[in-house]
């Protein structure tokens, strides 16, 4: 294996004036290339090492995804059940039908954990019970959710694709079938038998002195501005976001994708999920229209370009038609990204998992400066197939 044009490529990033880039990768259980380029902080003082920690945004989704799984292959929980017989806020849902508002079925776990529930990303504009019950000091996820559920969805549960709260009301479900906060069932069942450090939902004090910089991209000067390091997502002490909520490092994040690229056990044996589980979770989930509308329509708020050749399975993007998307990966590929341009991805047929990270929100075309990039499909692309270059050699 020869990573070395994926080390120019990230080089060149940097030199291109990204921040910095860091890259994990693992083929089986061996790693098999890690690099860090750029600086830590805004000042160039302080190299990136692979120790520095970053936001995940929704690349916390891949871990959630995986929790709702386990406890499915269990009999815990199961897809088709109404989200209701967990969380009962939800038996009375209404949907926008034409210029109208009618009532319509809760959406299942199912529903939920494939963008089709019918819920959006909306932050308090129209979700005006939501916004109230988060902005409560102390309110859990589990108070913020019984809110959420008073809101209108956008269409019937099941017939279209939209980004939204579902991972969030999953991380409830969880809570409810488990008896158990959604941050500490992810760590006692993730974190900790494969020995994931230095990730979670709320960075203590030494955590977030190991965080890098977080920027802005300024498209159309071509320009990245330092911003604050925070995640609008994790309201307070008492919400887990299973949406957006978590943070880590490309090394320890990858642990996850290195078991579940590797028959769904870790290096001590410790099983995450059978491959059977990993075979359902990876099937497209979308109808022809909800298909259409993932790939062409983006994410609101995140612009990120069409997803041709890939649909959206439970919790995560599936790849579907390498002639149709441009990859180089194998059918059923899947992973998924994040607001501040991190990637995770896992091929199980080339046993093969990486994450990437950057911590850039707005990494995306300008219409004011062709010269400008979007993370999604002009960083990302590119580096996937180099890997898959390297690895295949």
């Amino acid at each position: 294996m020869d990573f070395s044009k994926v080390q120019a490529y990230l080089e060149q990033l940097v030199a291109d004036g990204l921040p910095f880039a860091q890259l994990f990768v693992t083929k089986g259980r061996k790693t098999v290339f890690s690099y860090n380029v750029g600086w830590a902080d805004a000042a160039k003082t302080v190299p990136i090492t692979d120790s520095h920690l970053c936001w995940c945004f929704s690349n916390t989704k891949v871990y959630t995804a995986v929790c709702l799984m386990r406890l499915v292959e269990e009999g815990k929980l199961s897809l088709d059940d109404p989200v209701s017989k967990y969380l009962p806020e939800f038996a009375e849902t209404r949907c926008r039908k034409g210029d109208g508002i009618v009532k319509t079925d809760p959406p299942t776990l199912r529903h939920l954990i494939s963008m089709t529930s019918g819920l959006t990303y909306d932050l308090g504009t129209k979700y005006t019970h939501f916004a109230e019950a988060f902005s409560r000091p102390g309110a859990t996820t589990r108070e913020a959710v019984a809110a959420l559920a008073q809101e209108v969805l956008s269409f019937e549960p099941g017939t279209d694709y939209f980004y939204g709260w579902g991972h969030d009301v999953i991380a409830v479900v969880i809570e409810a079938a488990t008896g158990m906060r959604f941050s500490d069932y992810v760590r006692r069942t993730i974190f900790e038998p494969l020995g994931i450090r230095d990730t979670g939902f709320h960075p203590d004090a030494e955590q977030r002195s190991q965080f890098a910089q977080m920027y802005r991209y300024d498209g159309a000067a071509l320009a990245f501005r330092p911003i604050p390091t925070e995640n609008r997502y994790v309201f307070n002490g008492n919400y887990d976001s299973g949406g957006g909520g978590m943070f880590s490092c490309p090394k320890e994040y990858c642990k996850l994708l290195t078991a579940l690229a590797c028959g769904g056990t870790g290096p001590d044996g410790y099983r995450v999920l059978k491959p059977e589980t990993i075979d359902q979770m990876t099937v497209n989930q979308l109808c022809p229209k909800a298909l259409n509308s993932f790939r062409t329509k983006g994410i609101p708020g995140h612009r990120i370009p069409n997803k041709a050749g890939c649909g959206y399975a439970l919790g995560v993007r599936t790849h579907m038609d390498p002639a149709a998307s441009g990859r180089k990966t194998s059918i059923g590929e899947f992973g998924w990204t994040g607001a501040a341009g991190a990637l995770s991805l896992v091929d199980r047929e080339r046993e093969l998992a990486f994450c990437y990270t950057e911590q850039v929100m707005q990494h995306k075309k300008s219409p004011e400066n062709p010269k400008s990039r979007s993370v999604y499909q002009d960083i990302h692309m590119p580096l996937i197939n180099l890997i898959c270059d390297a690895v295949d050699q």
